[in-house]
């Protein structure tokens, strides 16, 4: 169990970040805009960890057995998590007037998952001394970097991607037109 806290925060670190890249992307592709959609998501996703680590908190100061603690949070945040691609394609529309429902929807999947970091680093400073907190954030670090690799290969994907929807709208206004 001693190295618990920094295998939890790697995983949910790096489930985290890649759930909001996905997250900007179904919203930058939904509602055609990039700038837009990160800034959205961005926010929402700031206030879900402001929630959950406050939650998390919480259960540091309360809870005895932060383990168990830390195992339903991973298992609701993989319910969640299995079930927001199924309600996605149903929660964002065309409309903005869903756009309350999706920032919920990001909120509650960052809160979720951000319950866990508090514990961990409760967890770790308990095993660690002083220095987990230098150590911990260089695996924050290292998530961060190994994304931003994987983000430089797909702006090529992306732009495939918003072309094909592009010429499939041209292709149907084309077919109504004649």
């Amino acid at each position: 169990m001693m190295r618990f806290p920094w295998w939890l925060s790697l995983m949910v670190g790096f489930l985290s970040l890649s759930q909001e890249i996905l997250w900007v992307r179904l919203i930058s592709f939904n509602y055609r805009g990039i700038p837009h959609a990160f800034s959205f998501v961005l926010a929402n996703y700031l206030i879900g960890i402001a929630i959950g680590a406050n939650i998390g908190k919480y259960f540091c100061g309360k809870v005895m057995d932060l383990y168990q603690v830390a195992a339903l949070t991973l298992l609701l945040a993989g319910i969640t998590d299995i079930l927001i691609p199924v309600i996605a394609p149903h929660i964002l529309g065309q409309s903005y007037a869903t756009l309350p429902v999706v920032a919920l929807a990001i909120m509650m999947t960052a809160g979720i998952k951000s319950v866990l970091f508090p514990i961990a680093h409760h967890l770790g400073s308990n095993q660690q001394g002083p220095n987990v907190g230098s150590s911990v954030s260089k695996i924050y670090f290292l998530i961060s970097k190994i994304l931003q690799l994987g983000e430089a290969n797909m702006p090529d994907e992306a732009r495939w991607w918003r072309q094909r929807r592009v010429d499939a709208t041209e292709a149907s206004q084309d077919g109504n037109a004649g």
